[in-house]
């Protein structure tokens, strides 16, 4: 990758989040797929790559400018759709399965709402 980003990171699947501008809240960021092309055709803002999974939250303006948070996986295909207040996602160790789960809480005015994902999604 050139050395044009101010930040960037790879995900399991050899794609790369790259975003310009210093300011995580301002940040305009998108997905590379491994020659360096954008795999989504518009920019997503305040990029949360913190799943085991490759999932990430980020969010897309509306039409009034305000940020509205869904889930992209590490492919930029749209897992949770673009429609919430604020999305948080975590990966956990689940004993009883013996292996790490991936989860989420979306919420939208006020109301949290619990999710699940799984690998490869």
């Amino acid at each position: 990758l050139p050395c044009i980003y101010d930040w960037v990171q790879p995900t399991p699947f050899g794609t790369t989040w790259v975003g310009e501008g210093e300011d995580f809240a301002s940040r305009a960021c998108t997905l590379l797929d491994v020659s360096g092309k954008p795999l989504i055709d518009y920019k997503v803002y305040q990029v949360n790559p913190s799943g085991k999974f490759g999932h990430a939250s980020a969010g897309v303006p509306d039409s009034t400018g305000l940020l509205r948070f869904g889930v992209l996986d590490g492919r930029g295909r749209v897992i949770v759709p673009f429609e919430y207040d604020d999305i948080t996602i975590f990966s956990e160790w689940d004993s009883a399965a013996t292996a790490y789960v991936e989860r989420g809480i979306a919420e939208v005015k006020g109301k949290k709402y619990p999710f699940a994902l799984r690998r490869g999604e």
